[in-house]
């Protein structure tokens, strides 16, 4: 059973998350924290951070929390009334639990507002938060499975997949701390094609082909506080957090580097074979959960697929071997024109045909950057809407879409 643990200075909202949270996934042991709860967590924390700086081993000998078993734990963005001063954000304890704590995924509500798209898909990567979401979609059942329908961003990981996908990045790099990243994940010989934000991502922390992971928590602008010192447990946790915030928070939602499926076969339509007149075999392609998404597909793209696939929230493949597969149509012929009927929309997770879909520019470089997302407020669009399932938050349409300048004029 997933243990879950809810930080939300008011007990009404607090325990109206766990609530939506058991609903959505049953699955769930979900506790509400409160507010001498989070004290004695403060007090806690800022033990462990003391006593690491006064000895790098003493926190070895620290005894195990209730937070340190948790699998998942959602912290509400203001978490003012909790404590008068001091570290009182989300953001922060989501830095202090990844650093000095031993828990799973870090989810942080409502710092971007409680239900909105942000068509940037520049996920938030400066701070320790596994995911960034409004409290009003912490019941959607894609967030917790991979059945789903209406809303369901298609950058959402599942997040029990996630949680055990993040305990086998946490191993990896347990086993390779002196190990190039890069070199490590199979991304060296792209280098070339790493996206100026990744470049970023690693700013202090020297040649980017070349740093391991522990330097780059201890000096990357990514990683840790330059006062703080982590145990060696808590070091590969904290590798393992950001260089997956890495990939699919920066690397991923460009689509230049890595590719994943819907993308992939919307840019060469012959990939999806004699089954291409059928929106449904395309809708095969957008399971999150689905890791044989290869045989979908009408050539082996195995040699091309990214192979640490536990770092990814999805499937992927390396887009600079694939646009040069002459065994592709499209890369064969460039002036291969194909034509289909539907387009691949980012806020339901699915195609739909293209008269529903409005497109809109993110914040990635071109030629990428073009996206879609389900029409809004036309007859046409309220009638899918009522077939592909609109509960509640699970509408597409009652999301609030920002900014509103991502829209194409």
């Amino acid at each position: 059973m997933m243990q879950i643990l809810v930080y939300d200075d008011l007990p009404n909202i607090a325990k109206s998350l766990a609530n939506k949270i058991r609903n959505a996934y049953d699955d769930a042991n979900v506790t509400v924290v409160d507010r001498s709860k989070f004290q004695d967590l403060m007090e806690e924390v800022n033990n462990r951070r003391a006593a690491r700086r006064r000895d790098r081993n003493e926190a070895s000998l620290i005894e195990p929390t209730d937070v340190d078993r948790a699998d998942l734990v959602v912290v509400d963005y203001d978490l003012l009334r909790y404590s008068e001063a001091g570290d009182t954000t989300g953001s922060r304890l989501a830095y202090l639990l990844r650093c000095f704590t031993e828990c799973g995924l870090i989810v942080v509500l409502n710092e971007y507002g409680t239900n909105t798209f942000d068509m940037s898909l520049r996920s938030p990567t400066q701070d320790f938060a596994d995911l960034h979401l409004g409290a009003a979609q912490i019941g959607n059942p894609g967030l917790w499975s991979g059945s789903f329908e209406g809303y369901r961003p298609w950058h959402w990981p599942v997040l029990p997949d996630a949680r055990e996908k993040f305990e086998k990045c946490v191993e990896d790099v347990r086993e390779n701390l002196d190990r190039a990243i890069l070199d490590f994940l199979g991304l060296s010989r792209v280098i070339d094609w790493m996206p100026k934000r990744a470049h970023e991502f690693f700013l202090g922390s020297g040649d980017m082909e070349t740093v391991r992971f522990e330097a780059f928590v201890k000096q990357a602008r990514a990683g840790i506080d330059s006062k703080d010192e982590l145990s060696s447990e808590c070091m590969a946790r904290v590798a393992a957090a950001r260089i997956v915030a890495l990939l699919n928070g920066v690397i991923l939602p460009e689509q230049s580097l890595l590719v994943d499926a819907p993308h992939l076969v919307s840019r060469f339509p012959s990939l999806i074979g004699d089954e291409g007149q059928d929106i449904h075999h395309w809708n095969r392609l957008c399971d999150p959960l689905d890791e044989e998404v290869d045989g979908l597909l009408k050539a082996s793209l195995t040699e091309q697929r990214f192979k640490k696939q536990h770092w990814l929230w999805r499937p992927a493949w390396y887009w600079p071997d694939i646009a040069r597969d002459e065994r592709i149509a499209e890369v064969r012929d460039p002036w291969r024109i194909v034509e289909i009927d539907w387009v691949f929309c980012e806020n339901v997770s699915r195609f739909v045909p293209a008269e529903y879909a409005d497109d809109f520019r993110a914040d990635v470089p071109p030629p990428f950057s073009k996206r879609y997302i389900l029409r809004r407020n036309v007859p046409e669009t309220v009638k899918l809407v009522s077939q592909i399932g609109s509960k509640g938050t699970q509408d597409p349409l009652v999301v609030d879409y920002v900014p509103q300048a991502a829209f194409s004029v």
